[in-house]
């Protein structure tokens, strides 16, 4: 009887790994196609190029915050000039040092300056309760190609995305055209997420998955599993109450601001890998370049008008 128990819960545990991560390559193949759209357009976006001011009364329109490839390459060349030379001795060292610090990373912005980020949240409501529920989604940080659960990541901004196109072939000689997604990602690697109240939210695959996994526990009469939080990411949640028509404006034009300090290490980058099968001849090659931060305040606001809707506080600064 053990023996069959034993079995049943791999037979789980493979089902849930399948569907997973089939489910997941899908949702990163046609996240990175409809990118790879959106890219091809010529769209000039205007950066803000000094600190950011935390206590302005309304957000300037149009406002495109801080380009993060751009604050993360200016951590890179400060990390590069850092290095200490062969040719160098201690005491010149130290003074290059010190003169490098004086200096701002691009433009008027500096190390130690308040950075702001535009995302664009999930939005939905519900009329019966006259609530709009706003989130904002993380993932998992990825050092190297392992993940860091001390931190949360924030996705700002997908650099470079190429396609490749190849014939793959099993044991058994059978042949299959693979597409292959190569992507970068720029995201915030928030290390104080813990002062933030955060909530596991699921995508629709993996509420259908849940609910398949309950079915066959209940029919077969087995135990909550270890894999059960497998299902679900992490998210920044807010709930308005608003009457239908104020929140219709509000849904189609809300929009969320990051506000932030680069923190130690500054940078860091991290890798995910996708393998193509037979039953989903996609694979995926995704890198993640992390700008290393404190989040301060998430604020939401109408980015058309600039009016700001709700300031979201951590227990430290609330």
């Amino acid at each position: 009887m053990k023996k069959i128990i034993f079995i049943t819960i791999t037979a789980l545990f493979l089902q849930l790994t399948l569907s997973l991560d089939v489910a997941h390559s899908e949702t990163k193949t046609k996240k990175g196609k409809a990118k790879i759209s959106s890219i091809k357009q010529s769209i000039t976006i205007r950066y803000l190029k000094a600190p950011f001011e935390p206590n302005i009364e309304k957000i300037p329109v149009p406002f495109a915050g801080h380009d993060i490839e751009t604050v993360y390459k200016a951590f890179d060349e400060r990390k590069k000039a850092e290095q200490k030379d062969e040719f160098e001795s201690t005491d010149q060292y130290k003074q290059r040092l010190s003169s490098l610090s004086e200096k701002p990373l691009f433009a008027s912005v500096r190390q130690d300056s308040i950075l702001a980020f535009v995302v664009s949240p999930t939005v939905t409501y519900d009329a019966d309760s006259q609530m709009l529920t706003i989130n904002l989604k993380t993932s998992p940080v990825w050092q190297s190609v392992q993940i860091d659960r001390s931190k949360l990541g924030l996705e700002i901004k997908t650099g470079e995305i190429r396609k490749e196109n190849s014939i793959g072939q099993n044991a058994y000689g059978a042949k299959i055209e693979i597409e292959k997604l190569y992507s970068k990602e720029y995201e915030l690697a928030i290390h104080n997420q813990s002062n933030f109240e955060t909530e596991k939210v699921l995508e629709e695959y993996e509420k259908k998955s849940q609910q398949r996994m309950a079915e066959m526990r209940s029919k077969y009469n087995l135990p909550s599993g270890p894999f059960d939080d497998a299902y679900g990411k992490e998210a920044f949640v807010q709930r308005l109450k608003l009457l239908p028509t104020e929140a219709r404006v509000v849904k189609d034009n809300v929009s969320a601001l990051i506000v932030v300090k680069p923190t130690s290490p500054y940078i860091t980058y991290g890798a995910i890998l996708g393998e193509a099968t037979f039953k989903d001849p996609n694979a995926f090659f995704s890198q993640m370049y992390y700008v290393d931060i404190d989040l301060l305040e998430i604020w939401l606001y109408n980015k058309k008008s600039g009016e700001i809707l709700i300031k979201i506080k951590g227990k430290t600064n609330a």
